[in-house]
C-alpha cells in the first residue's frame, strides 16, 4: 500500500512537471508570433501601405501627420476623404495651439505626456498640436513627421491661425 501511494506521486509530480513544460513551450512560442506580428506592424508603420498620412497647412506651408492606428485617427481620415477641415486655433499655455471641432470624433483617453509634433484630441471636438510638452488625459491622433520644435513653432507662427487638414499636400 505505501509503495502504491509513493507510485503514485511520483507519477503525479512527473505529470505536473510535463504540463509545466509544455506551458512554458506555449508561452515561448506565443511571444515569438507576438514578436514578429509586432515586428510587421512596425515595419507598415513605417512607410507601410496601411499608414494613414496626412497634411496640415498653414499660410502656405505644408506638414505631414501620421495618424495613430485607432477609431478617432480613423474617422478623422474618413471626414477628410470627403473634404478638407480648416480650424482655427489659439494659443494655449505656451505647449500647444488648440482649436475646436465641428463635430466630435470618438475618444479613447489616456493619460499621457505629450511631445513636439503630437495631434491629440481633447474632449471629443478639440484638436492640439503640440509644439511643447504636457501631461493630461487625451486621444492620441498622430504626429508631425520630422519637426524641431522650433520649427515646428515657426509653422504655427504665434497668435491665432487658420489651419488646414486635408489629404492631400498642395
Amino acid at each position: 500500500m505505501r509503495k502504491a501511494v509513493i507510485i503514485i506521486v511520483i507519477l503525479l509530480a512527473l505529470i505536473l512537471a510535463a504540463i509545466f513544460v509544455y506551458c512554458e513551450f506555449i508561452n515561448k512560442e506565443n511571444k515569438k508570433k507576438s514578436n514578429e506580428i509586432k515586428s510587421n506592424s512596425e515595419e507598415k508603420n513605417d512607410g507601410g501601405e496601411d499608414e494613414m498620412i496626412i497634411y496640415i497647412k498653414v499660410n502656405g506651408e505644408v506638414l505631414s501627420v501620421i495618424l495613430d492606428n485607432n477609431l478617432a485617427a480613423k474617422e478623422l481620415y474618413e471626414k477628410l476623404s470627403s473634404n478638407d477641415i480648416i480650424i482655427s486655433m489659439r494659443d494655449y499655455g505656451e505647449f500647444e495651439k488648440v482649436g475646436k471641432l465641428d463635430f466630435s470624433l470618438p475618444t479613447n483617453d489616456e493619460y499621457i505626456t505629450t511631445n513636439i509634433g503630437d495631434i491629440v484630441l481633447y474632449q471629443g471636438d478639440e484638436i492640439t498640436i503640440h509644439y511643447g510638452s504636457n501631461s493630461w488625459s487625451y486621444t492620441r491622433l498622430g504626429k508631425v513627421k520630422d519637426v524641431s520644435e522650433n520649427d515646428l513653432k515657426k509653422f504655427l507662427t504665434t497668435g491665432n491661425i487658420e489651419l488646414t487638414m486635408s489629404l492631400n499636400d498642395n
